[in-house]
């Protein structure tokens, strides 16, 4: 099956979900926290495979 929907845990040492959501738009990626814990991404369906690279990358280099 399909999807265009991302669910994921956020490491203690992050922080909690809430803090990844407001760095994450600053950078101008927008997410949902569920809970302390939980991200969901959702990707509208014009959304291409280069702009979900794009914005991996982006996430990635909040943890370097």
């Amino acid at each position: 099956m399909q999807t265009n929907i991302l669910f994921f845990n956020v490491d203690p040492s992050w922080g909690t979900a809430g803090d990844l959501v407001d760095r994450l738009k600053k950078k101008g990626i927008l997410v949902l926290a569920e809970s302390a814990r939980r991200i969901r991404a959702v990707t509208h369906l014009g959304v291409d495979r280069e702009q979900v690279e794009e914005a991996s990358q982006v996430i990635q280099s909040l943890f370097v």
